[in-house]
């Protein structure tokens, strides 16, 4: 005979009304339940889940010690003393008793909710693991256990609200199917992120620690977490952007990571040269620059063939454009190759382009452009070789007799006003 059933009757043994004998059994077998699920819920909490922390911290291996951490245990201790309630109620109420339905509908909400929060707390740790692993910590690894969530919690909130409404999950699914364009503009942006989460993946386009530019959202600086539906980004100034999955296959970006795994930096800069200042070399110039240690053996040979020609050739050389001439801005130019080969910082390996180029005249001067690379890829040491480079041959320039062109900032260079103050006659 359940518990509620006897005091009941024995409450109506001592001539109490049968409304009050039913309410007071009632509330005793409910004050029983509540004792029971502390008792229960002690035991879980004082005995078995302390139990289980000792073994842990023994235990030398670091997945159990992950899952504790999560509150992987916590989660499922909360499961016996809904267990013992479930057991428990049967001999408390009788079986049509509307608080046996009652307890019933709660335990099993309760289960559904506790197992899918230790779920949560397992994937937690599968997540971690993988993230630690050598050949998987730069893949989107988060993308793929966000979406397992997601999934586990549809599948949750279906059975809380099954077994709440008394409907069968099937009932619900069929729902769900009528209401696809409603969830498919719910869920836009996760399932717009998975697709685009598998295309970065497959296409091994964007890995945690890849240094990205995307100028569109202002994004310049390393990936920290790839994620369902973004992609979080710390730039140089610190500050952090967050970008949509998607948008990393919809919109262009540049990845720097093939720089940083080549080994070597390009520089790509300019000297703008004053076009006035450019002239043929005479004597004296040339005289002059032998003494250049990077120039001496390249200049004899090459004055040498030139004067060979011509001789040949028979040509006037009262005329400076006659024939084959050196100028001073070839000089330099040959110079600035020369002085960058023999940088230790310089990468000369093959496909590794070192050339000085002359590009088309502006009117702010001739470009003399340098493109090279450096063996150092860091942004710091990268910028310290560029501008020792550009230092050295800012202040070599005026030793081939050229100069760079810069504004007039002088007031020299500013003409006076006219008077027109009357003049006395």
């Amino acid at each position: 005979m359940p518990l509620v059933n006897w005091i009941e009757s024995e409450l109506s043994a001592w001539n109490l009304p049968e409304n009050w004998a039913n309410g007071l059994a009632t509330l005793i077998g409910a004050l029983a339940l509540i004792v029971v699920w502390v008792i229960a819920y002690l035991i879980a909490k004082r005995l078995i889940l302390a139990a289980i922390r000792k073994l842990v911290t023994r235990s030398r291996t670091q997945w159990d010690d992950i899952l504790l951490e999560k509150k992987f245990f916590d989660r499922l201790a909360h499961i016996f003393p809904a267990l013992v309630l479930q057991a428990v109620s049967p001999y408390l109420f009788p079986a049509q008793d509307h608080l046996v339905e009652l307890v019933t509908k709660g335990v099993n909400i309760y289960l559904v909710v506790m197992l899918v929060m230790a779920l949560f707390a397992l994937l937690q740790t599968l997540e971690y693991f993988f993230s630690q692993s050598e050949g998987l910590k730069d893949q989107p690894i988060g993308s793929y256990f966000q979406l397992v969530r997601i999934i586990l919690s549809l599948m949750g909130g279906i059975l809380v609200l099954s077994f709440a409404l008394d409907k069968s999950p099937l009932f619900f699914l069929s729902t769900f199917g009528a209401m696809t364009a409603i969830i498919l503009l719910i869920f836009r942006d996760t399932i717009l992120g998975f697709v685009a989460s598998i295309q970065i993946a497959a296409n091994d386009m964007v890995h945690i620690g890849d240094w990205i530019e995307m100028p569109k959202y202002g994004t310049d600086g390393d990936v920290i977490q790839i994620t369902l539906a973004t992609i979080k980004v710390r730039n140089f100034d610190k500050t952090i952007s967050h970008i949509p999955t998607y948008a990393f296959i919809s919109e262009s970006f540049r990845n720097w990571q093939g720089m940083r795994q080549s080994g070597g930096r390009r520089i790509k800069r300019s000297i703008y040269i004053k076009q006035s200042s450019i002239r043929f070399c005479l004597e004296e110039d040339l005289k002059k620059l032998t003494q250049v240690e990077l120039l001496k053996d390249r200049l004899q040979l090459v004055v040498q063939e030139i004067n060979q020609h011509n001789q040949e050739k028979k040509i006037d050389k009262s005329i400076l454009m006659n024939g084959r001439q050196l100028t001073n801005l070839g000089l330099f130019r040959e110079y600035t190759e020369a002085y960058l080969r023999q940088l230790p910082f310089i990468n000369l390996a093959p496909g590794m382009t070192l050339m000085v180029r002359q590009l088309d005249p502006t009117p702010h001067g001739i470009p003399l452009q340098v493109y090279c690379f450096t063996n150092d890829t860091r942004w710091v040491p990268y910028e310290k070789m560029q501008a020792d480079i550009f230092d050295h041959l800012l202040a070599s320039i005026s030793y081939f007799d050229l100069k760079v062109f810069e504004y007039p900032g002088d007031i020299q260079f500013i003409s006076p006003m006219p008077d027109n103050t009357p003049q006395d006659n």
